[in-house]
Formats: structure tokens, sequence, C-alpha cells
């Protein structure tokens, strides 16, 4: 099947049933359901990776230019709701911490994923 960047299509995976293609990726970002949870996830094309479990099946339709096709928007301070960035301090161990980006601290960074909201609701119409 030749695949198209933005593209919904109904998909046989582990995780997902239905995707949208990310050609950056190689994957499909679709809505997962685990211990009464719906969130945003990734799984591979199973040609483009060692790791792929998706196989696509039929195209549903797109997702419209302006949504991003990510899981996650980034991370924000569960106190401040304030945009974060990890720093490393050892490459070796990968230690670091969570800081405020362009905004006063607002004492202890307490790291939480912006959610992908549109992406999910355009997900959303086509079921799970």
């Amino acid at each position: 099947m030749n695949l198209k960047n933005r593209y919904v299509y109904k998909i046989k995976s582990r995780n997902l049933v239905v995707g949208v293609y990310n050609a950056n990726l190689k994957g499909f970002v679709g809505i997962r359901n685990k211990f009464n949870s719906r969130y945003l996830f990734t799984e591979y094309h199973y040609e483009n990776t060692a790791c792929g479990t998706a196989l696509p099946i039929e195209e549903l339709g797109s997702i419209p230019d302006h949504i991003p096709l990510e899981e996650t928007l980034g991370v924000s301070c569960l106190n401040c709701d304030k945009t974060l960035q990890f720093i490393v301090q050892d490459v070796i161990t990968h230690r670091g911490f969570w800081e405020h980006i362009n905004a006063p601290s607002c004492g202890n960074a307490r790291p939480c994923s912006i959610e992908n909201k549109a992406l999910f609701d355009a997900l959303n119409q086509y079921g799970d």
C-alpha cells in the first residue's frame, strides 16, 4: 500500500485499530486504550523498522495540516502550567533537572506531558 503522510488508516497492530501515518516517524499515531485510559500512542510500520508492529489495511481520511502529528506537545509544570525543558547535567547517566522556559520558576518544577488534544479529537471521530 502506498501510504500518504497525514492520512488515517485502519490498521492491524498490537495496540491500535486506527492511526494517522506520520512519514517522518514511519509510524502511525492512534488512540490506545489501556487500564481504562485513552491516550495517543505510536506504532511503527512493520516494513520500516525492526520493532514495527503496524500493518495498514484501509485508508479512512486525513488530518488537517494545522494539527501536529505528535503524541504530546511538550512538557508543562503541574504547579504553574508553564512550559518546562529538561537540562542534562550528566550525559552518561542522563541525569539532570527540569527548568521553566521563559518564565520565573514556581520553586518546584513538576513535569507533565501536554496533551495533543486537537489530534486526539480528530482521531476520535474514527473510533478505536
